[in-house]
């Protein structure tokens, strides 16, 4: 598992998560537009790998792996943010995480440069944390998504703060998903392009009795590298769970 492409990268996301080849909205820091500080950025977090992403709308998923495990990705970091003059800030960030399995309150503040660089920290009031992030722009996401690259079938994890199990999930070239686990539990939803960024919208209902979620429908974003890696994260409604997948084509 890899939680990026550089990274050497889970449906939770994102992550996680935007067009036409465009990056950011602009090339200097001034302004209020959170276009400036869109894109996908790549780097580290006190020993874990990290994979930072935030859309033309102010939307971001925040992936990060284990302590010194950077092979598996530990949860993501989801919320809305404002940009303004180099400065991205959020009040209301989730933490999704895997390891304390539950859903985390955070705030997130950063410096960027646009198509450049995002560097922050991620604050946490109920553990009295703060941890710092150091990112850098990958261009990949300047390129063009489009259902013919992303259909196929892949093969990976299913996660939530209530467990993990190995899924199966195909992508039509239509952007239709189907899927299931090994306990019964089916998937279906759509795949849609992004118009900015490279990335896709990403909606799943869940069907069975086996299911953490049957019945209910999450929405969010995925990311497919140029190696055929696939991580997306869905949060349900009022962000108090969500699921990550990440899977090999």
């Amino acid at each position: 598992m890899k939680i990026a492409r550089s990274l050497s990268t889970l449906l939770f996301g994102a992550l996680v998560v935007a067009g036409c080849g465009g990056g950011g909205g602009g090339s200097s820091t001034s302004g209020t537009t959170v276009s400036d500080a869109q894109g996908l950025y790549i780097g580290t977090s006190n020993n874990r790998n990290v994979t930072g992403i935030i859309l033309d709308n102010g939307t971001y998923y925040i992936f990060y792996t284990y302590d010194q495990s950077s092979n598996y990705i530990a949860g993501v970091v989801h919320g809305t943010g404002t940009a303004s003059n180099g400065t991205f800030t959020s009040t209301n960030a989730k933490d999704f995480s895997l390891e304390y399995k539950e859903v985390l309150s955070a705030t997130v503040s950063a410096n960027y440069v646009p198509m450049q660089s995002a560097n922050g920290t991620i604050t946490y009031p109920s553990l009295n944390e703060t941890n710092s992030f150091a990112l850098t722009y990958d261009s990949y996401y300047d390129l063009t998504p489009s259902l013919e690259k992303v259909a196929g079938t892949y093969e990976g994890t299913a996660s939530s703060t209530l467990g993990q199990n190995y899924a199966t999930v195909t992508i039509a070239s239509s952007g239709a998903i189907s899927g299931q686990d090994p306990y019964g539990c089916t998937y279906g939803g759509t795949v849609t392009p992004r118009t900015s960024g490279n990335l896709y919208n990403f909606t799943v209902t869940f069907s069975g009795t086996s299911c953490y979620f049957a019945n209910q429908s999450m929405t969010g974003i995925l990311y497919l590298d140029e190696n055929d890696h696939l991580i997306a994260a869905a949060p349900n409604a009022d962000k108090t769970e969500g699921i990550l997948f990440e899977a090999d084509k």
